[in-house]
């Protein structure tokens, strides 16, 4: 379990690895296998757009 803050808010998870995503609009994290195997994935929280998240762009915090 593992507290992951975000820029507007925190969630707490079950899991140890880092997110895979982060909304653009809310900012809220993600995991790939939070969707299904679709192309065309948004966030499910506020259907903004996804980005990933890489080592040259952390998480928003």
């Amino acid at each position: 379990m593992q507290a992951i803050k975000y820029k507007g808010g925190m969630t707490i998870v079950e899991r140890d690895d880092a997110p895979d995503y982060q909304c653009k609009q809310c900012f809220k994290p993600w995991w790939k296998d939070d969707f299904d195997q679709s192309v065309f994935i948004a966030c499910q929280h506020c259907h903004g757009e996804l980005r990933a998240v890489t080592e040259k762009e952390p998480l928003d915090t």
